[in-house]
């Protein structure tokens, strides 16, 4: 996501936006008093915005706002095309136009490359044993992997393929040569690790907790189950003893 200062007034409410403003000045090129540095700074800032906009608008899949900036900036380039220039001003006119369009290019593409690296980048964390590397590499600077994969109990050619993959997304790196190679984790792969770690602490405990509250819960309610027991074979044994008596008393009466 961009974060920019707007170098225009924003469009819409009927005022004057900056670029309309510069176009009106741009007309004056052809004046003796023409200062061509200052407003070459002016076109400058507003080609930063009108590309990062542009930028933004298509990687938002924002049609409208597209075609408001088509709409705002024609005044513009229609004034820019009509600017008087010799033969070789045509030349470097039509080089800043393919260099505007590269630059729209690149931005693009570099956030779809990292979109794309995010992607891989999941994908790997979901892979088998690559959490237990990354822990263990946390838990265990600068290992050798023989005791990586020992420890982890992997083998060392799905080990060796996970490394090369971690090292490419910049979570691990290497160093060393032969039997002194030894792996550990980049700052970023301390970042995500340290993170996974507390994750893993924090459900270890929150399991240790709710197991420790069932045993308390189940003791209680077995407590309450055995005293209701015992008072219930109490007050049978009085019934049993008052129904004895009962009948005693009544053949007393009768007799």
């Amino acid at each position: 996501m961009y974060i920019y200062i707007s170098y225009f007034v924003r469009r819409g409410g009927g005022s004057m936006t900056k670029e309309l403003s510069l176009a009106q000045e741009l007309k004056k090129f052809s004046e003796e008093n023409f200062d061509v540095g200052t407003y070459t700074q002016e076109v400058h800032m507003l080609n930063q915005v009108y590309i990062q906009d542009a930028v933004q608008a298509v990687y938002q899949d924002n049609l409208e706002e597209l075609s408001d900036m088509m709409k705002s900036y024609r005044k513009m380039r229609k004034v820019i095309a009509g600017l008087p220039n010799l033969e070789n001003e045509k030349f470097f006119y039509e080089c800043g136009i393919f260099n505007g369009a590269y630059k729209i290019l690149e931005e693009l593409n570099g956030i779809y490359k990292e979109q794309e690296d995010c992607q891989k980048l999941s994908g790997l964390l979901e892979r088998k044993h690559v959490q237990d590397i990354l822990l263990f590499l946390y838990k265990n600077p600068n290992a050798r992997q023989g005791k990586i994969a020992k420890d982890i109990n992997i083998s060392p050619s799905y080990l060796s393929e996970i490394l090369n993959l971690l090292m490419k997304t910049g979570y691990v790196q290497r160093y060393g040569k032969n039997k002194g190679t030894r792996y550990c984790l980049t700052k970023a792969g301390r970042v995500y690790s340290r993170a996974a770690d507390i994750s893993k602490k924090t459900v270890n405990n929150y399991i240790d907790v709710d197991y420790k509250e069932c045993e308390t819960k189940e003791k209680f309610l077995m407590e309450r189950i055995n005293n209701n027991n015992k008072d219930n074979l109490k007050k049978e044994d009085e019934y049993a003893k008052w129904k004895q008596n009962f009948r005693f008393d009544s053949k007393i009466m009768v007799y």
